[in-house]
C-alpha cells in the first residue's frame, strides 16, 4: 500500500516538474498548449 502511494506521488511530482520546465522554457508560447 505505502509503496503504491509513494509511486503515485512520485509520478505526479515528476509530471509537475516536466510541466514547470515546459513553462519556464516556453514563456512566449501559447498557454493553451499545456492543457
Amino acid at each position: 500500500m505505502v509503496n503504491e502511494v509513494l509511486g503515485k506521488v512520485r509520478d505526479k511530482l515528476s509530471i509537475w516538474m516536466l510541466i514547470s520546465l515546459e513553462v519556464l522554457f516556453s514563456n512566449t508560447a501559447n498557454p493553451l498548449i499545456l492543457y
